[in-house]
């Protein structure tokens, strides 16, 4: 009676042992399927953001662009320097096999951090505690051009707005559409919260909108362009 028991029992830990070792490569190989199904989730849902981005109108031409930073007071050179450092930058650049045209800017045509400031403007009276904040760039004459920014109503910054012309401003659209709905933005005068950029400055143009600091953002953002060469340190 005893033999028996103790076979019996035997044959338990032995049929027991079997299933366990069974059971651990399908769990395993279970395992590895769901993590392989969310890895190529995850992998296609990646590959969808990107085609996205890359298939999205950013408002400005990103095919034929060649963006390239550089801070001229790392070499030395002094504000009052900079303004024929520009110059000659944009000359050499110009001349270059393939380049079609060359601009300065303070910031890229998108970039997270960006130049800000509060602006009024004339014919405009805003509501209290309006946001009257809007996104800056100093840029040279040729950046519109440069960047492929279509300008839809008037005119473009210029080699000509030097700083012995008029001070002058080119506005997106969005901008424009928000303080001027009737469409009369053009002449009227922009000045800016900042004491070296103040102004005023005469609105010339209208620019089309651009994804200006994040390329997934949906929300229109006022942008002011000023002609590089009438900011100070830069005139």
């Amino acid at each position: 009676s005893a033999s028996l028991t103790v076979s019996a029992n035997t044959r338990t830990a032995q049929s027991s042992g079997g299933r366990s070792a069974r059971t651990w490569p399908k769990a395993l190989v279970t395992a590895q399927v769901a993590l392989s199904l969310v890895l190529l989730i995850g992998a296609g849902l990646l590959i969808r953001t990107l085609r996205n981005l890359q298939n999205q109108d950013y408002g400005f031409d990103r095919i034929h662009l060649v963006v390239a930073q550089f801070d001229a007071s790392i070499a030395g050179y002094t504000p009052i320097q900079t303004a024929s450092l520009h110059q000659r930058l944009l000359d050499r650049l110009s001349e270059l096999p393939g380049v079609r045209s060359a601009a300065l800017a303070a910031t890229p045509p998108v970039n997270p951090g960006g130049w800000s400031s509060t602006i009024s403007l004339s014919g405009y009276t805003p509501a209290p505690k309006e946001n009257m904040v809007s996104i800056l760039n100093r840029v040279s004459g040729r950046y519109f051009e440069t960047a492929g920014i279509p300008i839809i109503a008037g005119r473009r910054i210029s080699d000509a707005d030097t700083s012995n012309s008029l001070k002058i401003a080119v506005v997106n659209q969005t901008l424009a559409n928000h303080y001027f709905p009737q469409g009369n933005a053009l002449g009227q005068l922009l000045t800016v919260g900042i004491d070296s950029a103040r102004g005023p400055w005469r609105i010339v143009g209208i620019a089309r909108d651009t994804k200006s600091s994040d390329p997934r953002d949906r929300d229109p953002i006022r942008m002011t362009y000023l002609p590089l060469a009438q900011i100070e340190p830069y005139s």
